[in-house]
């Protein structure tokens, strides 16, 4: 195996020093929600669950092209791809939402954990969807 592949404990260290601190500030982020009223977090959930995500989109106008927010031009091959992403996405977090609520979790609940499926996707589709901006909304 070659060595350069294998990280060295300093950068394990860092990766774990960085997890935790992330988890840290989640949950703290996480308390923000929790102290939502039952109704606003009720909005909030059913916001959340609902609807497409978008692709971030940055147009040149001198040149008239369309780029994704990675810098990658917009083609209608792309552009399917990402609609059917998008569309699965949509549709895990509407099950997340309506397992949840039938299974009696608090609306504030169901915020976090509609949040936690969308961290699990790809950093790629979330960074093509702004997805820190949206989830900064729920969480400052």
């Amino acid at each position: 195996m070659n060595a350069s592949l294998i990280p060295s404990l300093d950068t394990q260290n860092r990766r774990l020093n960085t997890s935790i601190e992330k988890t840290s500030n989640v949950e703290s982020n996480f308390s923000k929600i929790l102290n939502l009223s039952t109704e606003v977090a009720s909005e909030y959930a059913k916001n959340l669950a609902s609807g497409i995500d978008l692709a971030h989109v940055d147009l040149d106008l001198k040149t008239q092209t369309a780029t994704y927010a990675g810098g990658e031009q917009i083609t209608a091959e792309n552009q399917t791809l990402f609609a059917q992403k998008a569309t699965n996405i949509a549709a895990g977090r509407a099950a997340v939402y309506q397992a949840d609520v039938a299974s009696g979790k608090s609306p504030q609940q169901t915020i976090i954990d509609i949040i936690n499926y969308m961290n699990n996707q790809s950093s790629e589709y979330l960074q093509l969807t702004n997805w820190e901006h949206i989830e900064k909304f729920y969480t400052e």
